[in-house]
């Protein structure tokens, strides 16, 4: 017959085997989320928010302070208002989750950014990290601002809970 002390070490231990193995896989998870593709279907729509608001859609790209090679679609009305707003989209998705918010950003006169995070989308770069040096990707976005000729550039973002929020960049 075994010990209650044995029995209670190998409950522990077994508890602490299946917390690592949970916790390595929600780490490998987040840090590497599954890759969204844009689809022909997600370009035509592009393409078509873009012709109805008869913007200039223009396919963009920087290289980050690493090096990963990061995409975006640029899109900029006839007449704006001269001010843009970058739109990131959340976890596990791609820049054209964000189209339908174009849409209506580039109905009111705004040029638009729709980058791919690094590690999603188009997008390179091996890991996310969720801000760490995403921050970095945001700013060299918000360089592209006298590119398409905007006086105020604004980030708008789509979190994990679907709620987003937006706020102005500059140059502090």
């Amino acid at each position: 017959m075994r010990s209650p002390i044995l029995w209670g070490i190998a409950c522990v231990a077994v508890w602490l085997a299946l917390c690592a193995a949970i916790g390595l896989v929600a780490v490998e998870g987040a840090l590497h989320p599954r890759r969204v593709p844009l689809t022909s279907s997600e370009r035509e729509d592009a393409r078509s928010v873009a012709a109805r608001n008869h913007a200039v859609l223009t396919d963009t790209v920087i290289t980050a302070d690493d090096g990963a090679i990061l995409r975006a679609w640029s899109m900029r009305p006839p007449i704006g208002n001269g001010d843009g707003v970058i739109l990131l989209h959340g976890q596990a998705a791609n820049r054209a989750n964000m189209l339908g918010n174009a849409d209506l950003l580039l109905r009111h006169g705004y040029a638009v950014l729709l980058p791919d995070a690094r590690a999603h989308g188009e997008s390179g770069g091996p890991i996310a990290t969720y801000g760490v040096v995403e921050a970095s990707d945001v700013r060299r976005w918000y360089e592209l601002a006298p590119c398409v000729a905007v006086s105020v550039m604004y980030r708008w973002t789509r979190r994990l809970n679907g709620r987003g929020g937006a706020s102005a960049l500059s140059d502090s």
